[in-house]
């Protein structure tokens, strides 16, 4: 069982844009990103975080020389991810890993080359989760309206564009002490209106075009324009991680669990979402508690 001090935030600074991708459409991208339903909000779904943090463990496991360590890792892995045929058993995961939400979206500006935006529903949203762990308490965001803005890093002024959407900063104010962690690579970040981070991520993510080339030819292969949409570079997302004992006869330790994870294993960067080939979903990542 999970208990709440058995807890973590991890943050997610997308280093080189991100596919994570929700299938195919009929739209006009063909290839685009996962949404949540109720908000349209990009994010990474539940399971694409816990697969890649797997895929990060048994490139560790593999990159051990002994033999005995290697295999030993190997069952490490099966015991906090689970495994579908263990010792001729089905072992549940020790962890529990929630959507990467995101929390703060750069978009161009003229101000700066690019600004974060977030905004009152994204924060309020964060401190519930980080409450629900501990990491906060209670903390108020104020409300912003229409296209006033508030500045939360950067001492930013006066009137700035927003892509096409121009808001205007009145006052720069403090971010609640639990969110600071979160949010420390975002060194120029405005507080907008939920209408205008709606408009920022529902109008502003990356689109790029891909073809096939036709090796005999030297041209493009009919019928292989496709569009694929990406989450830009320096977006920042965060996960919920909780943990227990390890459900196997040893029972490791929910503490020792965790550790291991955050000490030796997952401890600078991770790749999430498709197109690894390509250097795409590449995360700086940051643990909220201390090690």
């Amino acid at each position: 069982m999970y208990k709440q001090q058995n807890s973590d935030v991890i943050s997610f600074y997308a280093i080189s844009p991100v596919h994570a991708g929700s299938g195919s459409s009929t739209g006009v991208v063909d290839l685009p990103i996962q949404r949540e339903r109720h908000t349209n909000w990009p994010h990474i779904q539940a399971s694409g975080v816990k697969g890649a943090m797997r895929a990060h463990f048994e490139k560790f496991s593999n990159s051990i020389a002994d033999v005995k360590d290697s295999k030993q890792q190997e069952e490490i892995t099966n015991k906090i991810f689970g495994a579908e045929n263990f010792e001729g058993d089905i072992l549940p995961g020790a962890i529990s890993v929630s959507d990467a939400k995101l929390l703060a979206f750069p978009m161009r500006s003229n101000a700066y080359p690019f600004v974060w935006i977030t905004s009152p529903a994204v924060l309020k949203r964060a401190l519930r989760d980080l409450e629900m762990v501990n990491l906060a308490a209670h903390d108020k965001i104020q409300s912003v309206d229409g296209t006033d803005a508030l500045a939360l890093a950067g001492g930013i002024t006066g009137d700035v564009l927003l892509e096409d959407y121009e808001v205007t900063v009145s006052a720069e104010i403090e971010l609640p002490e639990s969110l600071k962690k979160l949010l420390s690579g975002a060194d120029k970040l405005l507080l907008v209106s939920d209408e205008v981070f709606n408009y920022g991520v529902s109008n502003c993510t990356e689109v790029q075009t891909q073809i096939k080339i036709d090796q005999k030819t030297g041209t493009a292969t009919d019928g292989a324009l496709r569009y694929e949409e990406l989450l830009p570079a320096d977006s920042i997302l965060y996960s919920v991680l909780m943990y227990g004992n390890t459900r196997d006869t040893s029972e490791m330790p929910a503490e020792s669990l965790i550790q291991y994870l955050k000490n030796e294993v997952i401890t600078t960067h991770i790749q999430m979402g498709g197109d690894e080939t390509l250097g795409r979903g590449m995360f700086k990542i940051q643990w909220v508690k201390e090690a």
